[in-house]
């Protein structure tokens, strides 16, 4: 876990984290398996070195496949697409769409600095059975740039929502429990009235941000959950150390802060409580639609005819497949049960 940068607030009483996740650009969804050995890579500079990467969510693993060690990296262009060379000129992959106008640098040196993304056509590299995980809301991956923002340490306790909001919905209680059972809409009337109290604009996390912060942020390593891999156990994992889930929660939610942080130190992106975010529920941009150099701080579209907002996260009532980093729901705005909560945002 990195040292982070933390503001603690204080709310008729009750206390209650921030932290601060540092802006950056990481690769947002699942590979599609609908595309047979069509999957993600990206090309990054480590030790000086130039190397070809590729992660997959479904695997849980980041692979170095090619370390050019002279640091030189060629790409000849045809038409659309291009070949991609080591540097004695021997072809070790091929790529389409390949994002032309925009090179990225991001990161402090002490991780992977992105310098482009491709998606690379390399036969029975990831086997299709390892990415049968993936739904196809998932799909596909695409890259995202952010800038820097704030995000609970905790989902929100239901101390903090009744010294806001002077009562406390949740069926399971107790105080330093996730507050639950709150709709979407619900939570915006919390947040105006949390932002009265303390002069600040707290908000839902994007989706986006949602994902990054999961993720760890620019210290991330794309585990397939939250914090890590879990242990395989025959056909499932074993995620007992992330969070409370079906196996370990006996059906219920639990205090926060009691299972392993992420790499941002931040507690229970795994399981316990459903956690809403700001964007209303979409597809994510096909293949076709997208834009090279990847989507700014994208906050999902205006509107929703069906007026579904996202979930992320899963909650104490489902498996493991459901808490995966990648997974996403989209639920009407005024549903509300005993697995949705919410953990704050608030701009850096």
């Amino acid at each position: 876990m990195k040292d982070t940068f933390k503001e603690t607030f204080t709310v008729n009483g009750v206390t209650f984290n921030m932290v601060k996740v540092e802006g950056g650009s990481f690769i947002m969804g699942a590979p599609d398996k609908r595309h047979g050995d069509l999957v993600n890579f990206f090309c990054g500079l480590e030790s000086n070195h130039v190397k070809l990467f590729h992660f997959d969510d479904i695997d849980g693993t980041l692979k170095t496949l090619y370390d050019f060690a002279s640091g030189l990296l060629f790409f000849i262009y045809q038409g659309e697409d291009a070949l991609m060379l080591d540097d004695t000129n021997v072809q070790v992959g091929a790529c389409y769409e390949w994002p032309k106008s925009k090179v990225l640098k991001c990161g402090n040196g002490k991780r992977i600095s992105y310098l482009s993304i491709v998606n690379l056509f390399i036969e029975h590299l990831v086997p299709e059975e390892e990415r049968e995980e993936a739904r196809e809301n998932e799909n596909f991956s695409h890259l995202v740039n952010l800038s820097s923002f704030m995000i609970g340490e905790t989902q929100v306790t239901q101390d903090l929502w009744k010294a806001v909001m002077g009562s406390n919905p949740s069926v399971f209680k107790g105080g330093k429990r996730p507050v639950e059972n709150v709709s979407w809409t619900t939570c915006q009337t919390f947040i105006e009235k949390l932002n009265q109290l303390t002069g600040r604009n707290f908000r839902l996390p994007t989706e986006a941000e949602w994902e990054f912060a999961a993720r760890g942020g620019i210290h991330g390593h794309y585990y397939k959950y939250p914090g890590g891999n879990g242990v395989k156990e025959g056909y499932e994992d074993n995620i007992d150390e992330l969070g409370w889930y079906l196996k370990n929660s006996e059906k219920e939610t639990h205090e926060v802060g009691k299972k392993q942080p992420n790499e941002l130190g931040l507690y229970d992106m795994v399981g316990n409580v459903w956690e809403w975010c700001n964007d209303f529920f979409y597809r994510y941009p096909l293949k076709k639609e997208y834009i090279p150099g990847g989507f700014d701080n994208p906050k999902g579209p205006a509107s929703s005819k069906e007026n579904l907002k996202v979930l992320r996260g899963g909650c104490w009532y489902n498996d493991a497949l459901h808490c995966r980093t990648v997974m996403r729901v989209g639920i009407w705005l005024n549903d509300h049960c005993d697995g949705f909560g919410l953990r704050l945002a608030l701009q850096d």
